[in-house]
């Protein structure tokens, strides 16, 4: 059923307007992160910080193979396949996050000498699983329109977060308080996501989806390396 034409301009506005507090609020939450590392711990903890966590989100976005950008369009075009398509795409999100996941604790064993670096390191390893489900989960929200439910959920998570990294930083903990806060973030988003993607499921439409195929994420996801390493780049120099 098509929409009035005002009703989708409207549509297309809010949603718009509230993917933008989304992106603004990660953006917020990242610089008071870095605020509060280099007031608790200096300029040395906060250039470990900057470092790993360029590397983590470079590695994030792009560990789902592209899978983000087909959801959207898949879910939007088959909204009764939502469950299907969640449940293949979150296996296949999964399985990849394991080989950065496997190659952060490679780095956290070489580095076990430093207990701050290899805490940090076994931090990230553990969230890959997590981020990869939050980005599977989000992406099929945002083919469902819950734009909304997005953004309350995410500034919720995300002031939950930062509530917990104020007190293990209080508590003397080091740069490893930071990553797990926002593994903390993640797997609450992931399981709130989830939540809203299995509640009420659709009953299968009669023409199923065929499902997700990697021949048509790997393009999303070579451009997504491509766009986030030329964003990345100059921090990682830095």
């Amino acid at each position: 059923m098509h929409r009035e034409p005002v009703a989708l301009a409207t549509s297309i506005v809010r949603n718009s307007v509230a993917l933008m507090a989304v992106g603004l609020l990660a953006k917020g939450m990242g610089l008071v992160i870095a605020v509060l590392i280099a007031r608790f711990l200096g300029p040395s903890a906060m250039g470990v910080f900057a470092l790993l966590f360029s590397i983590a989100l470079l590695i994030e976005y792009v560990a789902p193979l592209g899978l983000q950008d087909v959801l959207i369009r898949d879910v939007a075009a088959h909204p009764r396949a939502r469950v299907r398509l969640w449940s293949q795409a979150s296996k296949l999100a999964l399985a990849a996050s394991l080989v950065p996941a496997a190659a952060f604790l490679v780095a956290a064993y070489l580095y076990r000498e430093d207990a701050t670096l290899r805490s940090s390191l076994l931090t990230l390893a553990f969230g890959m699983p997590c981020s990869a489900m939050a980005l599977v989960s989000q992406s099929v929200l945002q083919g469902m329109e819950k734009i909304l439910y997005i953004t309350w959920t995410t500034f919720l998570t995300r002031i939950a977060s930062l509530v917990a990294l104020i007190v293990m930083l209080m508590q003397g903990m080091g740069v490893e308080s930071a990553f797990i806060s926002r593994v903390m973030f993640q797997a609450t988003s992931a399981a709130f996501f989830a939540w809203m993607i299995l509640r009420n499921p659709p009953e299968p439409a009669d023409a199923a989806h065929p499902g997700i195929a990697l021949a048509r994420t790997m393009p999303f996801a070579v451009n997504r390396l491509l766009t986030e390493s030329s964003t990345r780049a100059p921090l990682l120099l830095l």
